[in-house]
């Protein structure tokens, strides 16, 4: 149940459907109770058997001797257990993965809620002795900087790391709050998701100036993004092709070929037959007010 992500409804569900009797919900929490703390132990054990090898793969020039720092990089996201980008959710959960072993190195959780807390002050009584997870009174989007931060000190303070490479979504209140809890630089990386999800809503908004045309229709959106991420992807390591290959994006679609590469525009391929297969009736966007305008874009990134 725990490792499905599945409630005891889901489990009952499918044991009710093979004509097995179902479970109660007092049986499960309380074996729940039981295994959690071996599950939590097993998790803790495997962070810091990553982090190890993550520090392996970033010590090629002998760092961290004499009690010297490793530098390394690693991915930062928060999750909530409930819908709306995580502002009204009670729970959160902020997993950290290293860049180069792809393992998680550390995780937290926040959490805004504790029945048992909640039943003994409505009775005016101390709660009994329990495992109480309650250690949070915020916003549940102030989840996310603060676990993040939390995340990024433990690495100084327990296993000698310094995370100095961050990559994570283009909040700017997590790195804020990094910088200002650690005494080393952080630089600050954006992936490619929730950079192709950035650039989509800039995208957006610009739209509200071109209502009704069909220019910037959100066909013509997905398709700028769709280049967006081919951009990035097929110039790995490759920060010049990166910024050649995204100056020709907006050109391309205007029917402006002269920075684009044969190996990807079908344009250069074969000139008299090329018709774009994404954008509306396979022909060039129109518009020179709208071309100045995403051609902005691209100076500002």
């Amino acid at each position: 149940m725990l490792h499905a992500g599945i409630g005891p409804t889901h489990v009952n569900a499918l044991l009710s459907s093979i004509n097995i009797p179902v479970i109660g919900d007092s049986t499960l929490k309380a074996r729940e109770r039981e295994i959690g703390p071996a599950i939590e132990e097993v998790a803790k054990s495997s962070c810091i058997t990553s982090m190890e090898e993550e520090t392996k793969k970033w010590n090629q020039n002998g760092a961290g001797r004499d009690n010297e720092a490793v530098s390394i990089g690693a991915s930062y996201d928060m999750g909530w257990q409930k819908r709306g980008k995580g502002h009204n959710s009670l729970t959160g959960v902020g997993s950290m993965i290293g860049i180069k072993s792809g393992k998680v190195i550390g995780y937290g959780t926040r959490n805004k809620r504790c029945a048992i807390c909640e039943a003994a002050d409505r009775k005016g009584k101390q709660p009994r002795q329990h495992d109480c997870r309650l250690n949070w009174n915020k916003s549940s989007k102030a989840m996310e900087a603060d676990v993040c931060a939390d995340l990024v000190n433990n690495c100084s303070l327990r296993h000698n790391t310094q995370v100095t490479i961050l990559v994570g979504d283009d909040d700017s209140s997590t790195i804020k709050k990094v910088r200002e809890t650690v005494n080393h630089e952080v630089e600050k990386w954006s992936d490619i998701v929730h950079a192709k999800r950035s650039f989509g809503s800039a995208l957006y908004s610009l739209q509200s100036r071109y209502k009704g045309n069909k220019n910037l229709s959100a066909k013509v959106i997905e398709y700028l993004q769709r280049c967006f991420t081919y951009a990035l992807k097929q110039n790995k390591d490759n920060p010049d092709g990166v910024k050649t290959s995204l100056g020709a994006v907006i050109p391309h679609a205007f029917g402006d070929h002269a920075a684009c590469d044969i190996s990807w525009c079908g344009y250069l391929q074969n000139p008299s037959n090329y018709s774009h297969a994404s954008l509306p009736n396979g022909r060039d966007l129109q518009g020179d007010s709208l071309k100045q305008d995403l051609s902005s874009w691209h100076s500002v990134l």
